[in-house]
């Protein structure tokens, strides 16, 4: 009973004096506080940038006139699959003749023709088979100048805010979301003669 009192009194020693050197040297055998599953955070999502233009074939036109307006496209590398573009024209100078698709995109299917001559709003989308690369000409919008604007630069715009581009995604693990095109716009001027 004495050798196991004396082995319990040197256990107990022993215990005490490693604690103190752990003390003593700020060593612990707590784990350490372990983390908390990090989700990462997502990356940036890239940018996508596709250019559109609308440009009249001519620099000016007489009131009476025919004029074409083209709706061009430059994909900045990227492959497009349609576009679906929205325009607010002054009704009190342009009349809208029509609307026809151009061969940039494969066999290009019309998805949506509204022309609001009240309210001087077109809807136009496009859609192909395929997708297209480069710069060219998306289709034309025939119109016929019938008054003189007043205070208007350009009796026809796109609305910038409802026109988009549908992208190919690049592999099937990356799509690219409407919020990651950037559509930039150019409107090239026209001058109404009188």
């Amino acid at each position: 009973m004495k050798s196991q009192t004396a082995l319990a009194i040197i256990a107990v020693c022993v215990t005490l004096g490693v604690g103190f050197l752990l003390l003593t040297r700020n060593v612990s055998f707590r784990p350490e506080k372990i983390p908390s599953p990090v989700t990462p955070s997502p990356t940036p999502l890239e940018t996508v940038q596709t250019r559109l233009t609308l440009s009249p074939q001519q620099d000016s036109v007489a009131v009476g006139e025919t004029l074409v307006y083209n709706v061009s496209i430059n994909t900045l590398g990227k492959g497009v699959l349609g576009v679906e573009t929205y325009f607010n024209y002054d009704p009190k100078v342009l009349t809208i003749i029509s609307l026809k698709p151009e061969n940039f995109l494969k066999n290009p299917i019309p998805l949506i023709e509204t022309i609001d001559k009240k309210q001087g709003k077109i809807g136009y989308a496009l859609g192909g088979l395929e997708a297209v690369q480069g710069t060219g000409i998306l289709f034309k919008i025939q119109t016929k100048v019938i008054a003189q604007p007043t205070g208007v630069i350009n009796p026809l715009m796109f609305d910038q805010t409802n026109t988009k581009v549908a992208l190919e995604s690049v592999s099937s693990d990356k799509r690219y979301l409407e919020e990651q095109t950037v559509v930039v716009f150019e409107e090239k001027p026209l001058s109404i003669l009188l």
